[in-house]
């Protein structure tokens, strides 16, 4: 209901700073990416077959803390990745939509969009 929605949005809204302090205080970072590299590889023959090209993708992900993990998909688990991936973005746009995410005073960068 709007009226209980309204009375959160107060109570938050007047005591928004000791809030925004205890949360920087005890909030859990996780490392960010900070380079991604892909490659395809194609099997062209294996010892048991004389020809197979099969594509797959090489992933090799760097993040903040140092850590390098490096990982193979088949192009069908790439997609579902990608596929994944986007449907997790759309949802953070909605939410950034959402007026329960809407912070007074701070406005959200337009990301470019592709083309």
């Amino acid at each position: 209901p709007a009226a209980v929605a309204t009375d959160i949005a107060a109570a938050i809204n007047s005591s928004r700073e000791a809030i925004e302090a205890q949360a920087s205080t005890s909030m859990v970072t996780f490392p960010t990416l900070t380079d991604l590299q892909w490659r395809v590889d194609v099997t062209i023959s294996t010892t048991s077959m004389s020809r197979v090209l099969k594509p797959s993708i090489m992933m090799q992900v760097t993040q903040s803390d140092g850590t390098i993990r490096s990982f193979q998909l088949s192009v069908a688990k790439f997609h579902e990745l990608r596929y994944h991936a986007a449907k997790v973005l759309k949802e953070m746009q909605d939410m950034e939509k959402s007026q329960l995410f809407k912070i007074p005073g701070i406005t959200t960068a337009r990301r470019p969009s592709a083309q």
